[in-house]
C-alpha cells in the first residue's frame, strides 16, 4: 500500500433545514499553498473520474448499518458470486 499523506478533511455543509447542500474540504498543515491545495483537488477529481477508484474506496466503508439477517425471503440473492456469475453470462454492451 502506498504510504498515506493526511491532507485534509471532507465535510457535508447544511442549510437551515437540515438538508445537505454542499461539500467543504479542511486542508492540514501538509498543504501549505494554494498550488497544493490545487493538486490535492485536481487528484480527488482524478480518483472521482475513475471507477476503479470508486470501487475500491467504497469497499473499503464497513456497512454499520446493514441488517445481519442472513434468512431474508425477499430481494433474491445479492451474493457477490453469484452477481459475477450473472454479469458473466450477460452480452457486452455495444
Amino acid at each position: 500500500m502506498s504510504n498515506l499523506i493526511h491532507v485534509g478533511s471532507v465535510y457535508l455543509t447544511k442549510d437551515e433545514e437540515g438538508k445537505i447542500n454542499g461539500v467543504e474540504i479542511g486542508f492540514t498543515e501538509n498543504v501549505t499553498n494554494q498550488s497544493g491545495a490545487c493538486f490535492v483537488l485536481d487528484s480527488v477529481r482524478g480518483g472521482l473520474n475513475s471507477s476503479a477508484w470508486i470501487g475500491q474506496t467504497i469497499s473499503r466503508v464497513e456497512n454499520k448499518d446493514a441488517q445481519a439477517d442472513e434468512n431474508a425471503t425477499e430481494g433474491g440473492d445479492t451474493d457477490a458470486k453469484s452477481i459475477e456469475g450473472e454479469a458473466e453470462t450477460k452480452p457486452d454492451a455495444e
